[in-house]
C-alpha cells in the first residue's frame, strides 16, 4: 500500500483512510478502482458515528472520498464528483443591518408592529392596537430598566416612533383601566422565589 505523504484531508477519517485512497488511485484498472472505492465508502459509513441511510448522506461520503483524493480519482461513482472550486468557495458575507433603532429598549420588532398598526384602517381596531402597543412598551421598559414609567412618556415615545401617525388616547385608556399592568407583583414574585431558594439552601446545609 502506498502511504500518502501529503496533507491529511478530512482529519476525522484518519491517516489509514488517506493511505487506502492513495492505494486506490494507484490501481491501473478502473473497474478495480471502482470496486475498492465502494468498499472504502462502506468502511467510511462504519467509522462515521452520525451516518444515517439517506441519499444525501451517501453523496456526502462519496464527496469526502473525492476530497481526500484531492479531486483526482477516476472511478464510476453513483454521484457526480464535487468541484474543488465549489467546495472551497467562501460563503458570502451577510450584510449587517444599518437601520438605526430609535429606542433600543423596545427593539426592531416593536417598530415592525407599529408599522402594522399604522396600516389598520378601522378606527376601533386601530385604537385597540395603540393601547396594546402602549401596554407592550410599558412591559418592555420595565423589564429593561426595572422600574415603572409614566403612561404619558410611553405615549410620547409611541408618537415619536410612529412619526405622529399613532396617537393613543391615554386618558380614555386610564379611565377604562386598560393600562394597568401587574409589574410589581411580578418583581415581588421573583423576590419570593429567591427567598425560597435561600431557605432551601439553608435547610440542605
Amino acid at each position: 500500500m502506498i502511504e500518502s505523504r501529503g496533507t491529511l484531508r478530512l482529519r476525522e477519517y484518519g491517516r489509514n483512510i488517506q493511505n487506502i485512497v492513495s492505494h486506490i488511485k494507484s490501481v491501473k484498472e478502473k473497474d478495480e478502482r471502482t470496486r475498492l472505492a465502494k468498499l472504502l465508502v462502506e468502511l467510511m459509513k462504519q467509522i462515521n458515528p452520525y451516518y444515517t441511510e439517506s441519499e444525501e448522506n451517501a453523496q456526502t461520503l462519496w464527496d469526502h472520498l473525492y476530497i481526500i483524493a484531492d479531486y483526482d480519482l477516476d472511478i464510476d461513482s453513483p454521484f457526480p464528483p464535487p468541484q474543488a472550486s465549489m467546495v472551497n468557495r467562501k460563503p458570502k458575507k451577510m450584510p449587517y443591518s444599518k437601520k438605526s433603532i430609535k429606542y433600543r429598549v423596545y427593539g426592531h420588532n416593536l417598530e415592525l408592529l407599529i408599522e402594522k398598526a399604522v396600516e389598520i384602517e378601522d378606527p376601533e381596531k386601530r385604537k385597540a392596537a395603540e393601547i396594546y402597543l402602549v401596554r407592550l412598551m410599558k412591559t418592555l421598559y420595565f423589564n429593561w430598566n426595572k422600574e415603572a414609567v409614566d403612561d404619558e412618556v410611553i405615549a410620547k415615545q409611541l408618537r415619536d416612533i410612529s412619526g405622529g401617525r399613532l396617537d393613543p388616547d391615554i386618558i380614555m385608556a386610564r379611565e377604562e383601566g386598560l393600562l394597568e399592568l401587574n409589574l410589581k407583583s411580578n418583581s415581588q414574585q421573583g423576590n419570593r422565589g429567591q427567598s425560597k431558594g435561600r431557605r432551601f439552601r439553608k435547610k440542605r446545609n
